[in-house]
Parts: structure tokens; sequence; C-alpha cells
């Protein structure tokens, strides 16, 4: 991720980031040439070796088994599972010895809230509920405890293909940028897996399942888009609860979203039970 990059994302001059579909392991030119000087008979079998938070590519020249294993290339051959984990490689020669490298995108969006900025990536990185962790929640996933790892990082929310990243204030964003990237490389490197949110809740109370329907279709899409997220606690008494999380944690636009957006929508869909709305 370049400055280049960052300053586009800032002026909103740069293109949104898509998630792609990853290509099988694939061999690169420097790969394929070492395949061709190897001994007749023997040709490149990639395992999937287990490490904390995923899997990395362990690389030998010998003769592969054909009754279990699956050819993904000419010469490079995997047993399927193992080839499942390391989708989006490229198994590269370099300097006698064999590395895995990536091709992958990122890019950071300013959001509304000075100390919070989105970054997308070109892979899926989380399915379901937006998934949203703190210094103080425990066992977080290996990609989070990595960007933990720098104190400049307050908080993470996780939503699909992007992340967005809630900084300690004071702190300059050019290195909070190459500490996210490093992050997310290392990530797909491991062949991590999709990291699994909560789905949406099954909410007894009729109520509070037609205030979460109408937060999700009227108000997230905006919210989202702006690297935050709202979760619907109760509605008790007039009062509707929300958790604002992500971008939107210590916004100091949160209460214009509050009042704004969010109360405002939600006395006009259910003017007889919400008069306003509150953030715990």
């Amino acid at each position: 991720m370049g400055l280049l990059d960052t300053v586009m994302g800032a002026l909103g001059l740069s293109r949104p980031i898509r998630p792609r579909e990853p290509a099988p392991l694939s061999l690169s030119r420097m790969g394929r040439a070492r395949l061709e000087r190897l001994a007749p008979g023997h040709e490149l079998v990639v395992r999937a070796v287990p490490v904390d938070g995923g899997y990395l590519a362990a690389v030998d020249e010998e003769p592969p088994d054909r009754t279990t294993m699956v050819e993904l290339q000419e010469g490079l051959w995997a047993e399927p599972s193992h080839a499942e984990r390391l989708v989006g490689l490229i198994l590269d020669y370099q300097r006698g010895g064999w590395v895995v490298r990536l091709e992958l995108q990122v890019g950071a969006r300013e959001t509304p809230n000075p100390d919070g900025r989105l970054y997308e990536v070109d892979r899926v990185l989380h399915q379901g509920r937006p998934a949203f962790f703190q210094r103080s929640d425990g066992a977080p996933p290996k990609l989070v405890r990595d960007l933990f790892a720098s104190e400049a990082v307050r908080s993470v929310l996780v939503r699909e293909h992007t992340l967005t990243i809630e900084r300690e204030p004071s702190h300059p964003w050019s290195a909070i940028d190459r500490h996210v990237d490093a992050a997310l490389r290392a990530h797909i490197l491991r062949g991590a897996p999709v990291l699994d949110g909560d789905r949406a809740a099954q909410r007894e109370d009729p109520l509070e399942a037609e205030v979460a329907r109408v937060l999700e279709e009227e108000v997230l899409p905006g919210v989202h888009r702006d690297g935050g997220d709202i979760v619907l606690l109760r509605v008790h008494d007039g009062v509707a609860y929300v958790s604002l999380r992500g971008a939107c944690a210590s916004c100091p636009a949160s209460v214009l979203t509050l009042k704004g957006a969010v109360e405002r929508t939600l006395k006009r869909a259910f003017p007889k039970d919400i008069d306003k709305v509150l953030a715990e």
C-alpha cells in the first residue's frame, strides 16, 4: 500500500477495491525454470503445514504420489485439502530456495472519524455480521492479534473484505498503514481461513426484530461504507439502545449519526414505539 493509494483514498479519488476469486496455487517464471531443471521423475510436491492461525507451504522436489495427489499445473502436485488451503499463492524460486509470495491489493480510505481508517482488500476476510475487537477482548483471531501488536491500534472492525482501524490519538497513519499492510499479507500467506462472524441474532421480541431489520436495511449500508457498525442491544420503554463500533466508536460526529440517521429513521418507522436512541 503506497503513499499514492492513501492520498487518493483520502481525496475520494480512488476506485473501490472489490474482492476477487483467488487463483489456484501457481508457479512463477523462476519457479517454472527450476522445475525444468529437476532430475527425471522429480516434480514439485507442495504441502500445507499447520501453523498458528493458518498454514505455510512446504515444497519438496520428489516424485509425486499420483494416487492421492492432484496436479495443479504441469509438474506441481498437492493433496486436495492442501491445495484448497494455499489458493491465491505463488511459488517462486530465489537464491537457491523456494519462497511463497502473493499479489494483494490493499487500499486505505478516510472516514468521518479522524482516528478511524477503512482498509479495503481484494480478498474476502470475513463472513457474517461485522466482528468488532478491542484490546480487552480475550482470544481474538491471529490476524487481530497481529494488528494489536501495534500500540497505535485501539480497535479493529472486520467486515467482508474490509477492516477498520481505530487508532490511539497522536499516532501517525503512515506507520499504521505499513503495519496493517504487513499483517494482511502475513494473514493471506498463512492460508488463513475466512473469519466467521455471528449470524443475525434471532430476537424473541417482535418489536426488536423489526427495529433490527430497519437498521440493517436503511441505516447500516451507509454506516458500513464509512467504516462503522451499529448493533441494536435492546428496546425498552421507548428507547432503542445501541452499540457504536469501528469508526463510529470515537467519531466526533457520532451524536449527529445517532440523532440524525438512526433516531430519525427509527422514530419515523416506529412512531408509537421509539422515542429516542441512546448509545451504550
